[in-house]
């Protein structure tokens, strides 16, 4: 997936980027076997839907921003490394909000 995330980055396609970003976090909670946090994070993507789609198609030029954490995040997962992808995933989620609410702002031309 995260292959296919830089070959779509280049292209600046965002709803192809939104639904391969879509199917790296399905595929990173399926792989906790954690119903309970499978339960958790359906419900937060319903909720942000909308939200995510607008950051990502605001803010084109966070699309490689975003492919590099999900490889990272994927090495640290591949190398089983619990603590770094836990810290990966944290900061990834954190600086996901962060760029959501600075999509959110109007703009100064406004």
């Amino acid at each position: 997936v995260v292959k296919r995330m830089h070959q779509v980055q280049k292209s600046r396609k965002t709803d192809e980027y939104f639904a391969l970003n879509v199917e790296f976090h399905d595929i990173l909670v399926r792989a906790a076997r954690n119903n309970a946090l499978m339960a958790n994070y359906r419900g937060v993507v319903n909720q942000l839907d909308l939200y995510r789609r607008a950051t990502i198609s605001r803010s084109v030029e966070n699309i490689p921003l975003s492919t590099s954490e999900h490889e990272e995040i994927v090495n640290a997962v591949a190398a089983r490394d619990e603590a770094l992808a836990e810290r990966l995933m944290t900061e990834h989620v954190l600086v996901s909000r962060q760029r959501l609410q600075a999509s959110l702002k109007p703009s100064a031309s406004l």
